[in-house]
């Protein structure tokens, strides 16, 4: 596993959910999330304007889609992100870690 520190280099809060609405409830937005991060690391809360989150990561948290049919691997969403200016990615290795699965993708 690696350490993956997220940093918001806008001045929004990325990975919030959305309020608001309209009609019969007006907070009834169905969990919707703005700004969100790629799948798996939209489940980790917010990310404070300016602010850094670490996170851990495994190599197949990069290359796995969520649903079959979206449209870009996680890998690429954050390429994405990176390039808009959203965000700031440092990766660092996790000395505590003894995930055989990543020590299997590396020596493969």
């Amino acid at each position: 596993m690696a350490l993956l520190t997220v940093t918001n280099e806008t001045t929004r809060v990325l990975n919030r959910l959305e309020t608001g609405g309209n009609g019969v409830s007006p907070d009834a937005v169905g969990g919707n999330v703005l700004d969100p991060l790629p799948f798996p690391f939209n489940a980790n809360g917010t990310i404070a304007a300016s602010g850094s989150k670490q996170l851990g990561v495994h190599a197949r948290d990069l290359s796995v889609r969520q649903q079959p049919q979206q449209p870009m691997i996680p890998a690429d969403e954050w390429a994405a992100l990176v390039q808009a200016g959203t965000v700031s990615l440092a990766f660092a290795a996790d000395a505590q870690s003894t995930d055989a699965e990543d020590a299997l993708g590396a020596a493969l």
